[in-house]
């Protein structure tokens, strides 16, 4: 019994220790967790994190900031067994940030839970990511608070720096250049020492802060090291203004032909002699990086800047050099061949013919070619007006044409050629008294017969003179000709003579005007009066006549290439009655314009206009006539390049 008694003594005094024990340990407990005086050595927080100093700087790279953030629950020998409830939340409207891509509560705020035991940590990134992305400042601070909850309540704050372009690339032209272009890295703030550097997105890195570019290149990612290790970057540039490519040629091609009158496409700059055009014709440049420079195109001879065709003054084909350059200096260079062809119908003429005089020709000055003033006639209102007129005995005027040999009577004012035909063998009348030229069988002749049928003069009698034109009939203009009444005044000039031919309708029946439109007429008095070459003795119709000035009479038929022992008919009509209706060309003692009827029967020369697009080859001599060509066959392949 006794020993019964021992054993519950023992067992309860077992029993009241350990709940002494625990109780004293729940007390224990609870003042280590709820009071402060306690002396368990808690002078700072158990819980604290590391990171450079109070406050850190980090750059923002690509729309987002990064640091690595360890967290500790101890200090000194001082730590717990229980795990460490606790918050880090930011204080920025500007901001929202992840730690180890967890995502972020509402308020900016995520918890997280650091494990109890001996002198645990644990590293967490943090990542900052600005919500306006396009309005980004140089630097901006915010606080950042980690606070603990169980099983100590703390709170400790510490201010985040972001910087934006922590380093900045120099050297990336804003303007066109054909030269290199160096990119160097460097900082943005001041203080920072970088180490190291990348140019291909943090694949390779150098020690050197500069990279040489020979071309443009784009998606250049860069990066740089600090000398504390951090990393700043990227940096995105994009090299875009290196031009080092010549500008481009473009040559629109023209015709000429090879010797069998078949054409080619070439390069050639195909133009006529004496014309001002511009040698850029057909010919321009691109440059679809820095553009063409302001100075455009240039075209050399040699040495010597040429701007227009002008500057050749013979036909031929001629090399010449192009050159061009672009806004960076880039020059590009192209030869062509400049072919000067002779110039079309009259400008032919023209071109290869010296003017030996101005208004009337004269025995001094001798035969040749003039140039007509208003002292001659000339008005430039009427493009049939002559502009150029031959007179005298011996001029290089010959004309070969349908195969027949003409003469050039002028060069009209819009470079059409009145040419004078041969003399008729048959005789013609115009059978008519008082009608004049419009209502005479003569008239209706050439307006319903010549014409219609490409020829000059008729074709019935096979004796007779007919000239066919039908193969280089589309060589002959509807020219305009003047068909008025002149007079025999002495005090006349030869400027009053064709202006009376142009103006005075007196006695012209069956037209309202005494200009009309036909591919064949008769010669004027004015033209047979200007062939002379002596126009400032006898200008007019009065002077030229031998019953009153033998020597004059023989002037005109010798001195004159249009001279003849044969009369022949004018169409220009007389003042006075039945028995004066025309002029005529007689002979006599010389050459003389005497009036007389159309009902008799008189020889003709004919006259037409060749238009002014015909090409023309020869020089004008009997020897060498002036030929009506189709094309340029005949000139193209014979100039050799010079």
């Amino acid at each position: 019994m006794k020993t019964r008694r021992k054993n519950y003594i023992f067992f309860l005094i077992i029993l009241i220790s350990l709940i002494s024990i625990i109780w004293f340990l729940q007390i224990s407990k609870a003042k280590y967790k709820g009071q402060s005086e306690i002396e368990l050595a808690i002078t700072a927080t158990p819980l604290y994190c590391e990171h450079t100093g109070q406050d850190i700087s980090i750059p923002y790279n690509n729309n987002t900031a990064n640091m690595h953030l360890t967290v500790h629950n101890y200090i000194g020998n001082n730590y717990t067994i229980e795990d460490i409830d606790y918050t880090i939340s930011i204080e920025s409207s500007n901001y929202t940030f992840t730690i180890d891509e967890i995502n972020l509560a509402s308020d900016n705020n995520v918890p997280l839970v650091l494990k109890g035991g001996a002198r645990n940590s644990q590293t967490l990134n943090l990542k900052f990511n600005r919500t306006d992305t396009t309005n980004v400042p140089d630097k901006e601070t915010f606080p950042v608070t980690i606070s603990a909850t169980y099983p100590y309540e703390y709170s400790s704050t510490f201010n985040v720096t972001i910087t934006n372009g922590a380093i900045d690339v120099k050297g990336n032209p804003t303007n066109w250049t054909k030269d290199d272009v160096t990119l160097t890295i460097v900082p943005t703030t001041e203080g920072t020492q970088l180490v190291e550097y990348s140019f291909d997105n943090g694949a390779t890195w150098t020690n050197n802060a500069s990279k040489v570019y020979t071309e443009n290149t784009s998606n250049i990612i860069i990066y740089a090291k600090d000398n504390i290790g951090g990393i700043l970057g990227p940096v995105e540039v994009n090299i875009t203004r290196i031009d080092k490519t010549v500008p481009e040629f473009n040559v629109e091609k023209d015709i000429e032909y090879n010797t069998d009158e078949t054409t080619k496409e070439v390069k050639t700059l195909v133009v006529y002699l004496g014309e001002k055009t511009s040698v850029l014709k057909n010919i321009s440049a691109t440059d679809v990086q820095s553009g063409i420079s302001g100075e455009g195109i240039k075209c050399y001879r040699g040495e010597q800047e040429i701007t227009t065709t002008d500057y050749f003054t013979n036909a031929g084909r001629y090399n010449v050099t192009y050159k061009v350059n672009d806004e960076v200096g880039n020059e590009q260079t192209v030869n062509r061949e400049i072919l000067v062809r002779w110039p079309l119908a009259g400008k032919y003429v023209l071109a290869r013919q010296d003017i030996v005089g101005t208004g009337s020709s004269t025995l001094e000055i001798g035969s040749g070619l003039y140039k007509d003033d208003a002292s001659t006639g000339y008005d430039s209102t009427l493009p049939y007006c002559s502009k150029y007129y031959y007179s005298g005995d011996l001029v290089d005027n010959y004309v070969s044409f349908s195969d027949t040999t003409f003469r050039i009577l002028n060069v009209a004012d819009n470079d059409t050629i009145k040419l004078i035909a041969p003399l008729s063998d048959k005789s013609y009348g115009y059978e008519a008294w008082y009608s004049k030229l419009f209502r005479t069988s003569f008239y209706k002749s050439w307006a319903k017969d010549w014409i219609p049928n490409n020829r000059i003069y008729d074709s019935g009698d096979k004796n007779h003179i007919s000239i066919d034109m039908t193969s280089e009939n589309s060589h002959v203009d509807n020219a305009t000709f003047y068909a008025g009444v002149m007079s025999r005044e002495e005090k006349f000039t030869i400027a009053d003579l064709i202006n009376e031919e142009r103006t005075n309708d007196t006695k012209i029946s069956g037209g309202t005007s005494v200009d009309f439109k036909s591919k064949v007429a008769l010669p004027t008095v004015s033209d047979y009066l200007k062939a002379n070459g002596s126009l400032n003795t006898i200008y007019n119709i009065r002077l030229t006549q031998g019953t009153y000035n033998d020597t004059n009479s023989k002037i005109f038929k010798e001195k004159s290439f249009l001279g003849t022992d044969t009369e022949q008919f004018t169409m220009t009509g007389t003042p006075g009655g039945v028995s004066n209706d025309f002029w005529v060309l007689i002979p006599n003692t010389g050459n003389e314009i005497l009036s007389r009827t159309g009902y008799y029967n008189q020889k003709v020369r004919a006259v037409i206009y060749l238009k002014n697009d015909t090409i023309l080859s020869g020089t004008g001599t009997e020897q060498d006539p002036f030929a009506v060509k189709e094309n340029w066959a005949w000139f193209d392949p014979y100039q050799e390049a010079q």
